[in-house]
């Protein structure tokens, strides 16, 4: 079974939030969200203590680049994954 801190978890589904929902809405100083400010999502890096990762998208998949490996996953794993982490 997998482990971590309320941290760690968070940053998981930070990513897969992000990834699936592929943009990111503007807050203002009460960290109410701003609708018409919107950043779309095109490309996320992460540093890992085993290497740097890439995330970019084509169409409705998901390209994982690092460590000379190169994954597709679709968007919507992503989706399902974030909401799993939530139950």
């Amino acid at each position: 079974m997998l482990t971590g801190n309320k941290g760690e978890w968070s940053e998981i589904y930070t990513l897969l939030k992000i990834i699936s929902d592929k943009k990111l809405f503007a807050g203002d100083s009460d960290l109410n969200k701003i609708e018409s400010l919107i950043f779309p999502i095109i490309k996320i890096l992460r540093d890992e203590s085993n290497g740097t990762y890439e995330y970019a998208y084509d169409s409705d998949l998901v390209l994982i680049k690092g460590n000379e490996e190169e994954f597709r996953i679709p968007v919507s794993q992503f989706q399902k994954k974030a909401v799993l982490l939530l139950l």
